[in-house]
């Protein structure tokens, strides 16, 4: 009250000593005529509130009935409860006290109440609860429930029923303990009892889990504290109270109660709650998620035509040469087989008059997912065969029938027969055009039929080679973000930056006029999508760099709306054997959420995937490579051929590009690039970014590949999306 006419004229004097011409003079007059009319008000304001705090009498911190008494203060909020016409902010401060403070409001007889509601508290958005509850289910907990568990509590505690030491030693202040008390508690042990069940009436699980918890507390015997509660994650009493928030029940979200918990700085309680609750979607996130219905799977009957085509694919599919070969333990312990393409079927055992090689063919299988050279432990062949025909009869028999041929039987042998790798994989271009054809003609067929839309980016072939410029300005804000984290702005290179990013798209758009003509190249929508963003980040990135400069100066060495039909992709693959079986459409379903729909061509092989465009699509195939190594994709919207970025090592790029060369006909390295930013700073972790042209028929074995080459990573598919 003393300093605010101080203050004041100060302020006043400070305006005053600004020579700025006789309008200001003029406008400071009129300031200082209204800051009078503020003063005035603002001193009788603070006296009638000085008046009012100096008659605050504090009681003692264990008595929740009565914690203070405000005789003028806290008239006001009886005054706001008789008053008919509330603006929004009288609502909102009444809901305040409703919800934290509920010892200031009139009773419905007019007096004071001086004591908690035994009722349940209201919603902590301000809304009141019903009256009336409906009856409880069987599955809920009751009041008789919790009281009995709180009885047991207090017996095994007994320090709890002493409100001096519980209350006094808690290091929570007077108005905090009145908060809690009056939103979660009661004036005795029974109305605790009925608040607390109220809030985790429906949720079973929840109070399973804390009186699971008050185990571990009762063993311990440590008293609830603010320090135990809100700040020490490893005690009890704070699992406790987070197993208590994840009630659907205990709320934080309303204003009024933000409001609240702040003024009684108890804002540590909405980080744990809404921690609590994100963990909580999260977990039915997944659940949801599990719970979903499988990706539809449409069986079709195929037409004579594709039946014809598909039967030519598996026959020219099928001409590489089977190889069997019979495998004794090896001294390493380990069968190695090399150049493995198919596991045609495979045995393991030994041979006698009791005995036959067990098949282990769909085990073999499943370990042999991805590669060219089979590799399996002794131990491994031998603990699946025991699963068929029992380990103890096994080895008592294979030992009587060495002893009884000298030694010479009863050693375990591997039969494999499979087809080469080698033949599979050094197909010709004769053999690629061959197949090429036959993929035309079994799209045109399945066209013809409608599993296919004829129309779906048919004349879209340019995007997937645009589509890489386009990403690029994603990874570029992506690289900047991360370089600012470690980083001074200044210092990012925004020149080199762009450079790079027209330098690639003047690449892409060449190999496009290759295919496709000038127009497509140079005059495209898919072109414009690239160079236009192209233009505005070179004006941004341009001023960022020229004000860059006087930094760098002075610190040079620095510090060290679309059509929704055609919003997806539709994959053509050719699967090993027909699909349209029940363990078949459960493998499509559990593959990839994302997918769209299957469809499945009636006692055929082929299968048409509707799947999501953008890094959906790379991803959705990389999974189906892992999963099925001997599928094959014959077609991407209409489109023979993708492009597919895989990042290697610095130091690997021309072993890894080698690899993939040997390993993948009718791949061609088409863009190598490195971003600035890894190329100023090269260390061991340094990768170069290569973009690959990707026959379709190929494409699923060139993903196999590079997941294959330990130096090489998967990146991206491009799609045709526009």
């Amino acid at each position: 009250v003393e300093m605010l006419p101080t203050l004041l004229e100060q302020l006043v004097g400070l305006l005053r000593s600004l020579d700025m011409g006789e309008a200001f003079a003029e406008t400071l007059g009129a300031i200082e005529g209204a800051m009078k009319q503020v003063e005035a008000m603002l001193l009788k304001t603070l006296k009638t509130w000085q008046s009012m705090f100096s008659n605050v009498e504090l009681k003692e911190a264990w008595n929740m009935k009565g914690l203070l008494e405000f005789p003028e203060l806290f008239l006001l909020v009886p005054y706001l409860q008789r008053k008919e016409a509330k603006s929004a902010v009288e609502q909102h401060v009444l809901k305040l006290f409703r919800e934290w403070a509920p010892q200031f409001l009139l009773a419905e007889d007019g007096t004071l109440v001086r004591q908690i509601s035994t009722q349940p508290p209201a919603d902590p958005t301000g809304e009141p609860r019903e009256a009336d509850q409906p009856p409880q289910p069987s599955g809920c907990v009751t009041s008789a429930e919790v009281y009995a568990r709180l009885q047991l509590l207090v017996e095994r505690m007994p320090a709890l029923a002493d409100p001096e030491r519980a209350l006094h030693s808690s290091g929570f202040s007077v108005r905090q303990q009145s908060a809690l008390v009056g939103k979660f508690g009661g004036t005795d042990m029974a109305a605790f009892a009925e608040n607390l069940a109220w809030y985790v009436e429906n949720d079973r699980g929840v109070w399973s889990t804390m009186t699971g918890i008050l185990e571990t507390v009762e063993a311990r015997g440590d008293l609830p504290t603010k320090k135990r509660l809100l700040h020490e994650q490893a005690h009890p009493w704070h699992r406790l109270l987070r197993a208590f928030f994840r009630s659907s029940r205990v709320r934080f979200d309303g204003t009024v109660a933000r409001m609240g918990l702040r003024a009684m700085d108890l804002t540590e309680l909405v980080t744990i709650w809404e921690e609590e609750q994100r963990q909580l979607r999260e977990s039915k996130g997944v659940r949801k998620a599990a719970a979903q219905a499988a990706t539809p799977v449409e069986v079709i009957r195929p037409s004579q035509d594709v039946s014809s085509i598909e039967g030519l694919m598996q026959l020219q599919a099928a001409t590489g040469p089977q190889v069997t070969v019979t495998l004794e333990a090896p001294e390493s312990g380990v069968f190695t087989v090399p150049d493995v393409g198919e596991v045609i079927s495979a045995k393991f055992g030994y041979v006698s008059l009791t005995s036959r090689l067990s098949d282990v063919t769909a085990q073999v299988r499943q370990h042999f997912k991805v590669g060219t050279t089979l590799r399996i432990p002794l131990e491994t062949l031998q603990h699946w065969r025991h699963e068929v025909v029992g380990e103890a009869i096994d080895v008592a028999r294979r030992a009587l029938f060495g002893a009884a041929t000298l030694g010479v039987g009863g050693h375990a042998e591997f039969e494999l027969t499979y087809r080469r790798a080698a033949k599979a994989q050094s197909h010709g271009a004769v053999d690629v055009d061959l197949r090429s054809t036959l993929a035309s003609r079994l799209s045109e067929a399945l066209q013809a039929t409608n599993v296919i839309q004829r129309a779906l980016h048919a004349d879209d072939g340019e995007y997937t080679w645009f589509k890489l410029s386009e990403w690029m300005q994603v990874e570029i804000l992506d690289i900047l973000a991360q370089f600012l984290q470690h980083t001074p702005w200044f210092r990012f290179p925004f020149v080199p930056m762009l450079r790079l990013y027209f330098d690639v798209l003047s690449q892409q758009a060449e190999i496009v006029r290759q295919k496709y003509g000038f127009r497509k190249a140079y005059a495209s929508m898919a072109f414009l999508t690239d160079v236009i963003p192209g233009f505005v980040m070179a004006l941004i990135f341009g001023q960022m760099a020229l004000l860059a400069q006087p930094l760098l100066m002075q610190q040079p060495d620095g510090y060290d709306g679309h059509d929704q039909e055609r919003l997806l992709e539709e994959i053509v693959l050719r699967m090993p054997e027909p699909q349209d079986t029940n363990e078949s459409r459960r493998f499509w379903a559990r593959l990839d959420q994302r997918i769209h729909r299957v469809k499945i061509i009636e006692g055929s092989t082929v299968v048409v995937l509707v799947v999501p465009p953008f890094k959906a699509l790379g991803e959705i195939l990389h999974r189906l490579a892992a999963a099925c190594k001997r599928a094959e994709v014959l077609e991407i919207s209409n489109q023979k051929e993708v492009q597919v970025r895989v990042s290697a090592r610095v130091d690997d790029v021309e072993k890894v590009n080698g690899g993939i060369q040997r390993a993948v006909p009718g791949v061609q390295l088409r863009v190598s690039y490195q971003f600035p930013a890894a190329r100023k700073h090269p260390g061991p972790d340094s990768v170069q970014q290569l973009a690959y042209q990707v026959p379709c028929l190929c494409l699923l074995h060139f993903l196999q590949t590079v997941d294959q080459l330990p130096a090489c990573t998967f990146e991206q598919v491009y799609d045709f999306w526009n």
